[in-house]
């Protein structure tokens, strides 16, 4: 990644992060008004809030990996093939597999 990507992808996630900061405190606010037990609305707060910051991961991974040039690229089968080996050899599927 060039300097180039670094300053707007961080500028976006900070951006993001800001956003998820005041929406999570809105949405805890509303529930907190709209609920009078403080027990109940902070779990009803929670869900929502978790939601959106899965969100927000999966969203800023999702530009970091369509902003890498080449994109996520497989290792070659001879990599995967002495992996293959390595862990048959381990015995860990003895009697598991045929």
């Amino acid at each position: 990644m060039t300097q180039s990507q670094q300053w707007p992808l961080l500028l976006i996630l900070v951006l993001v992060f800001l956003a998820y900061l005041m929406m999570s405190s809105l949405v805890a606010s509303a529930i907190l008004g709209v609920v009078s037990h403080t027990t109940a609305a902070s779990l009803l707060a929670a869900l929502p809030v978790s939601l959106m910051s899965a969100l927000v991961n999966i969203a800023v991974f999702r530009y970091w990996s369509l902003s890498q040039p080449s994109g996520p690229q497989a290792p070659p089968d001879s990599e995967i093939a002495r992996l293959t080996q390595v862990v048959m050899a381990s015995g860990y599927f003895d009697g598991i597999l045929p």
